[in-house]
């Protein structure tokens, strides 16, 4: 019962409505979606020349150009650092290169 003496209490509705908000143009943005490919990179020690762009190596940073020359590899991470070692000599990285 849903009144008192003839007055109609306030309660639920007898279902639910559904209500449909559409948001003003500012806020409506077109879906994006990045498909960009994952690589799996893990911490490991690999040879020099088996480093690549993206690999991030501790007091280096994440590295952006490489080169290499006379059997070295020179390297060029963040923030304008630069490292160069031999061709084989190991190093420790995030990379996704194999030993």
């Amino acid at each position: 019962m849903n009144s008192i003496e003839g007055v109609r209490l306030p309660g639920l509705p007898s279902h639910p409505r559904t209500r449909v908000v559409t948001k003003p143009q500012p806020f409506r943005r077109p879906s994006t979606t990045v498909a960009a490919p994952v690589v799996k990179r893990d911490w490991r020690t690999v040879p020099a020349m088996s480093l690549g762009v993206g690999d991030t190596v501790p007091d280096l940073g994440t590295i952006s150009h490489f080169r290499i020359t006379a059997g070295k590899m020179i390297v060029l991470g963040g923030l304008g650092n630069t490292r160069t070692w031999d061709l084989h000599e190991p190093v420790f990285a995030f990379t996704a290169a194999t030993a």
